[in-house]
């Protein structure tokens, strides 16, 4: 589905560039050697997780379902663990290249043991990612080259492991 088609699309062409305030779920995707998948964003010149907006009348399973198959190729997921909501304005503010502001409140969630060679050599299956790549969680790009919310979620999910309770971020 294209933009335009989307219900982000949608609102955007009836509320112009005007900052929007949407829901959203996105996951860390761990496979099974802990191996972490991010996809380089084309318009933020930035490696970042998974995400992405529910559509009319879509839940936040069926989204994030979708959303994955969208923009890694993956099916087979497995078991979706919710292990906080990111809110904080500087995490999820965003502005793109064609002038739209968005900000969100996010679902992360934590998918584990995925078959990595679902994705051995992954090739981005949408038209937001250049490349994807599986990264080993003590050699991850430096900070400056993750997109903002993907920093986000990473410090979540570090509270998560150190507490095992759902973090508000």
């Amino acid at each position: 589905m294209s933009f335009a088609e989307s219900y982000v699309g949608k609102v955007r062409a009836k509320w112009g560039q005007d900052e929007l305030l949407m829901p959203g779920v996105c996951a860390l995707i761990f496979n099974t050697e802990g191996k972490l998948l991010l996809g380089y964003r084309k318009d933020h010149k930035a490696w970042c997780h998974m995400g992405g907006s529910p559509e009319l009348g879509e839940d936040a399973e069926t989204c994030l379902r979708r959303e994955i198959e969208e923009e890694f190729g993956l099916t087979d997921i497995g078991e979706i663990e919710p292990i906080a909501l990111v809110s904080e304005h500087k995490a999820t503010y965003r502005e793109y290249p064609g002038g739209d502001k968005f900000a969100s409140w996010t679902i992360l969630c934590v998918l584990r043991h995925i078959d990595a060679s679902a994705i051995d050599a992954p090739e981005p299956d949408d038209e937001e990612h250049d490349k994807l790549a599986w990264f080993d969680m003590n050699d991850l790009p430096a900070d400056e080259d993750l997109f903002v919310e993907t920093r986000y979620s990473l410090q979540a999910w570090q509270r998560y492991q150190e507490t095992k309770k759902f973090v508000l971020c």
